[in-house]
């Protein structure tokens, strides 16, 4: 699958992959997980795999798909947005 702004933006918007990710930010984080989750979702679902994950899902409730977008993934990303913020890469 290539790169998709399409699939970036529908991830972005979607409210059950969104609030996966809030659930972890609030669990691994931060007392504003609702703030964060909002600033920081597009540099989250930019990643190449995602994008080449929810590509090859034709399920509806994709973001709820834990077999679509794991919560490893989920994990995975999050940790890298906060090294990125503390690092200032």
């Amino acid at each position: 699958m290539t790169k998709s702004y399409k699939s970036a933006a529908d991830m972005a918007e979607d409210p059950r992959l969104l609030r996966r990710i809030l659930a972890c930010a609030a669990e691994d984080v931060l007392s504003d997980a609702s703030l964060w989750v909002e600033r920081y979702k597009w540099q989250i679902v930019a990643d190449p795999a995602w994008q080449t994950a929810w590509q090859a899902s034709k399920s509806p409730t994709r973001g709820d798909d834990e077999t679509v977008i794991t919560d490893a993934m989920i994990e995975s990303r999050v940790a890298w947005m906060l090294q990125r913020i503390d690092g200032g890469a």
